[in-house]
């Protein structure tokens, strides 16, 4: 069993940090620090990990995959993307897509996705639609993997029943912003399916239609709360602020849509501003607060704190191109290295893998290769899935909360500059 730190919600991580080697830096190539027992990368080079570590984490992924096919009992009753039998499909596609196996292995990847989203499409009962915790998630995902499938019926009735839900946003529309319940999460399936099935199928008129929804609200409640900062949102009567919740993620998905013309008229005005006043309320160990009720300094996940925050500072900097945002961002990256491996498990949402996924967000944005070292040491905390005495979560094999989550980055971390985050990054 690990030992725990002074904060109580994470054990000690007691990995060295990243020493660069100039010489090897200047051949392009990142050392990596070998630990004591460790079967850890010495380099990274051109876009390969270490054959040694690639051979582990394969091992790894295979005997996952073995524990959940033989213990995940699927729940019908429960078809999210979030817990439920789309995300645990959503897994199987991903390997089918990302993964480098034989094309036999490849299939029945496929062949098990489509088996769970055909009995899943009759379990969904079209309410929120948002991506990962409504009913969007499961059309979105049962309309690619139909679709790779060569079920091209299946697939486009998958897209009718998205629109049908989409179609029942309008003005008066009154569910939250955030991104798993509301607003931002319908935002996100729209980009995730424009992604897979082009813009003539998710036009421009129905991004501004939600852009115009997500400020408006923001606006309204800013000015319920006197003007500073002049966007601001609330999640059953709190005013969060991380990814999962609250209005970090939500400034993360208006700023993935930069170029729509009602985000381009209020960037400098209502979304700027904003930011600007985010950073301010940054612990001096480079957390921030849960919300705006909170001040206490003790959740360091995706969800809530410094990993999801890593997102929207990474975009503020590529957008207005100021240093702070850069320097923030990197201020959650040490603190989240600090403080990352989390007592409650390795999966997405409040996990470690899902603070693994910062630093290959730092590590894709900056090409700094202690980020890809990092990301790469919480790997190997998690191939010792189970080991360290970590709290077992209520759905223990589910994408966001269990080990399909942590399958799912492990197959990330063998190509670093292609791994996002599921449900979340674009």
């Amino acid at each position: 069993m690990a030992s725990s730190s002074k904060y109580s919600r994470e054990f000690i991580n007691s990995f060295p940090d990243y020493q660069e080697s100039p010489s090897a830096h200047a051949a392009g190539t990142a050392r990596l620090l070998r630990t004591s027992g460790s079967a850890s990368a010495e380099s990274y080079t051109d876009g390969k990990l270490d054959e040694s570590l690639e051979a582990r984490i394969r091992k790894q992924i295979q005997n996952l995959l073995a524990v959940l096919e033989v213990e995940y009992h699927i729940d019908w009753n429960d078809p999210s993307i979030y817990t439920g039998s789309s995300g645990v499909a959503y897994l199987y596609y991903h390997l089918y897509k990302n993964y480098d196996v034989d094309q036999k292995t490849k299939q029945a990847f496929l062949t098990k996705s489509v088996e769970i989203m055909k009995k899943t499409m009759k379990h969904i009962k079209n309410r929120a639609p948002s991506f990962i915790a409504g009913d969007a998630g499961p059309y979105c995902v049962g309309a690619i993997i139909f679709k790779a499938d060569k079920k091209q019926d299946e697939s486009e009735k998958c897209l009718k029943k998205f629109m049908d839900l989409f179609e029942k946003i309008d003005e008066d529309y009154d569910e939250p912003d955030e991104i798993l319940y509301g607003k931002s999460g319908v935002l996100y399936a729209l980009l995730f399916l424009r992604k897979h099935f082009g813009h003539e199928r998710i036009l421009d008129s129905m991004i501004m239609k939600l852009t115009k929804l997500i400020l408006r609200s923001g606006q309204s409640r800013g000015q319920a709360d006197g003007g500073e900062p002049p966007l601001m949102y609330q999640w059953h009567n709190k005013r969060y602020l991380g990814a999962a919740h609250g209005i970090s993620g939500i400034i993360y998905m208006l700023l993935c849509v930069k170029d729509d013309p009602y985000i381009v008229k209020h960037m400098n005005d209502l979304i700027k501003p904003t930011i600007d006043y985010l950073i301010t309320l940054k612990y001096p160990t480079g957390n921030f607060p849960s919300s705006l009720e909170s001040s206490e300094d003790k959740l360091v996940q995706w969800c809530h704190g410094a990993p999801g925050w890593i997102y929207m500072l990474l975009s503020a900097h590529q957008i207005f191109d100021e240093p702070v945002y850069l320097r923030t961002a990197k201020e959650c990256g040490k603190t989240t290295w600090e403080r990352g491996l989390l007592k409650k498990g390795y999966g997405l949402c409040h996990g470690t893998a899902g603070n693994a996924y910062c630093f290959l967000a730092l590590y894709n944005a900056t090409e700094n290769p202690k980020y890809l070292y990092r990301a790469i040491k919480f790997g190997e905390w998690c191939l010792d899935y189970g080991k360290h005495g970590a709290r077992t979560p209520d759905r223990p094999f589910s994408l966001y909360e269990g080990m399909a989550g942590t399958i799912y980055f492990l197959a990330d971390l063998l190509k670093p500059k292609e791994a996002k985050f599921p449900g979340f990054q674009v």
